[in-house]
């Protein structure tokens, strides 16, 4: 019971004769501040364990870049050998290209030229066989004065008297030709002027009797145009041998 001076006669439970807490009973104070020990030593080990594996996880993401980095690179040196040897060949392919086609013509002159020689040898090749056939190399209203062909210098045409045609089938042709050196000139866009010196062997006299035939050489000098027509092939305008 308390006294008058607030004093009180009830023992004190921390004293000295104080008595000792039953089994089961627990001091609640105590009890809180070993959790908060225990939580807090958890959440270091934890943080502690957490920091490990973040250092693992960005030492595996270094080696992780530099393993791709050193891929990337690699298949970029790849691609740069693979495009220079494809530039190489291209390169290549482009020099045989140039080489084959180092023959042939590439400018109008040069084509307009090279259709005009060949012309020329068709129509002597022609003339050899049968002078007749010569005329489908020739224009509608193509001019020729060949001596060596019909005795004289007089030239024929459609208009003439004998035609053309008509002096080609009564003449006589050689049994070959050689064309020599030629030289054109380009008269127009589709056409070209060819001046060349041409040798014609015939037969002179009757043949021996052992068949053997003398040969007569004659040369003369050749100056002819030729113009391409609407279906692209050329055909002989106008042709001069004397």
């Amino acid at each position: 019971m308390p006294s008058m001076l607030g004093l009180t006669t009830d023992k004190s439970p921390h004293g000295l004769n104080s008595k000792e807490p039953f089994m089961g009973e627990q001091n609640h104070d105590n009890d809180d501040m070993g959790k908060q020990l225990a939580r807090r030593a958890g959440d270091s080990l934890t943080k502690a364990y957490n920091g490990k594996k973040d250092k693992k996880k960005s030492s595996r993401r270094k080696h992780s870049r530099r393993d791709s980095g050193h891929g990337d690179s690699e298949d970029d040196s790849d691609n740069d050998v693979n495009a220079s040897r494809k530039r190489e060949e291209r390169i290549r392919q482009h020099e045989e290209d140039d080489e084959e086609e180092g023959d042939r013509p590439n400018t109008i002159k040069e084509r307009n030229s090279k259709a005009a020689m060949e012309g020329e040898t068709l129509f002597w090749r022609a003339l050899c066989d049968k002078p007749s056939s010569a005329f489908k190399y020739m224009g509608k209203d193509a001019v020729v004065s060949n001596y060596l062909l019909f005795g004289d210098k007089n030239p024929r045409g459609p208009k003439t008297e004998p035609t053309l045609e008509e002096a080609l089938e009564d003449c006589e042709g050689p049994l070959s030709y050689r064309i020599h050196k030629s030289y054109t000139v380009e008269i127009g866009l589709m056409a070209v002027a060819v001046v060349y010196d041409v040798t014609l062997y015939r037969s002179h006299g009757p043949p021996a009797r052992d068949g053997t035939v003398k040969m007569k050489v004659q040369q003369a000098t050749v100056t002819s145009t030729w113009r391409q027509v609407a279906s692209g092939d050329y055909v002989l305008a106008s042709s001069m041998c004397g």
